[in-house]
Order: C-alpha cells, then sequence, then structure tokens
C-alpha cells in the first residue's frame, strides 16, 4: 500500500505584495540580523577567550553561526520560504559574505587610503551593508 503526500504548503506571500509588508520584512529582517550578530560575537567571545581558538577560525564560524541563524529565521519568519533550502542557504551564505567583501572593502578604502576612524567606517557602513544585503536576499535568495 502507498502512503498519500501530504498537501503542499499554501504559496508563499509575493516578496513584493506591498509597501506595508516590504516595511514588515525589512523590520524583522533587522531584528533577526541583530540576534545573528549576538551569537556571533558570544560565539566568537568564547571560543577565541575561553577554547582558545586562533581568532580566524573562531571568526569564520561565529560568522557561518549568525548567517545560519539569520537564515533560519528569515526563512521562517521574514519572507516565509522554506522550499529549495540548500539553495536559498547557499545564496544567503553567499550574500552574507558579499556584507563582509563590501566592509573590508570600505574599511580599506576609506581608513586605510582616505584616514578616517575605522569605528566611524564600521559604523556608517553597518546601514548600507544591511540594506544591499536585505534588497539582495529578497530578490535573490527568497525570490
Amino acid at each position: 500500500m502507498t502512503r498519500a503526500r501530504p498537501p503542499e504548503a499554501p504559496a508563499a506571500p509575493a516578496a513584493s505584495a506591498g509597501p506595508r509588508e516590504g516595511y514588515r520584512q525589512f523590520a524583522l529582517y533587522t531584528v533577526i540580523g541583530g540576534s545573528g550578530v549576538l551569537l556571533d560575537l558570544a560565539l566568537f567571545a568564547v571560543l577565541f577567550n575561553v577554547a582558545g581558538l586562533d581568532e580566524q577560525a573562531a571568526n569564520l564560524l561565529g560568522i557561518s553561526a549568525g548567517i545560519t541563524n539569520n537564515f533560519v529565521w528569515n526563512s521562517l519568519f521574514t519572507f516565509r520560504r522554506t522550499d529549495r533550502p540548500l539553495v536559498r542557504f547557499a545564496r544567503f551564505y553567499l550574500v552574507g559574505l558579499s556584507g563582509l567583501a563590501l566592509t573590508a572593502a570600505l574599511l580599506w578604502l576609506l581608513s586605510d587610503v582616505l584616514g578616517i576612524d575605522a569605528n566611524l567606517v564600521k559604523l556608517v557602513s553597518l546601514p548600507l551593508v544591511l540594506a544591499l544585503q536585505f534588497w539582495l536576499n529578497k530578490k535573490w535568495s527568497f525570490r
């Protein structure tokens, strides 16, 4: 006897269902991103300061944990898309790395080349990276 497959989940809301939905998504994306940052920092601190792991390895593991955390929660709550998880995760991870690359480029140009304080550059880069990553994830990772 063959088992019947469970019915498919209802279609997710359209990615651009209107301005209110866009604001809701951006607000959730920002809050979830904050939780990823906290996880990244906490894991880095434990791995580096307590476990004695090399700072680059601890950084990579912390960032990876933050990106993974953000992917899970954004899939479930922000974009409400849980189909094709491996493809979506790969895209989301690449977008996360693009934010790392953009921040590194801004730090090099504005701090190393132009002499602007690196703390200020990092602070100013955050909203730019947040907006870019939100747009890329909305249009590519979760389309």
